[in-house]
């Protein structure tokens, strides 16, 4: 009986050692394959973040555009929506912070990234300003 059951027993080993290295290597491959799958989504993710950022420069670029154009320019209390092309951004609030600075607050969507901005600009009174309204950005912050 024992010459029987040796060979049946070097077969098993060899059978449960072949799964276990397929199961390993299954293993393996299927965790490679998920990360490089996730990795095309981070890719698309930061290239909507950047999309969002730049619309919204946009969006900064059409505030002063309207400052220069009414210095007492103030969006509606929900905001102005600025469509540029297919895409749209909110020029969400501009209050004054002294005689001639501006703080413009706006706000982006691409995809699933937002980007919003605080924009400190220096807008110099038209009526008492020869040849028109100056304006100076005096400092930009990412939210």
């Amino acid at each position: 009986m024992s010459k029987h059951s040796r060979p049946h027993a070097s077969g098993f080993v060899a059978l449960i050692s072949a799964i276990l290295i397929s199961a390993v290597l299954l293993a393996l491959l299927v965790a490679t394959n998920r990360s490089s799958f996730y990795a095309r989504f981070d890719a698309l993710d930061a290239e909507h973040l950047s999309a969002a950022q730049n619309l919204a420069g946009a969006c900064v670029q059409e505030a002063l555009l309207r400052l220069a154009q009414d210095y007492n320019y103030l969006p509606a209390p929900g905001g102005d929506a600025v469509s540029i092309g297919a895409d749209s951004c909110m020029i969400a609030s501009v209050s004054s912070t002294g005689a001639s600075e501006r703080v413009i607050s706006f706000s982006a969507k691409q995809g699933d990234s937002y980007a919003n901005e605080v924009v400190t600009a220096k807008v110099s009174d038209p009526s008492a300003a020869a040849g028109g309204p100056n304006i100076t950005v005096i400092s930009s912050q990412e939210q």
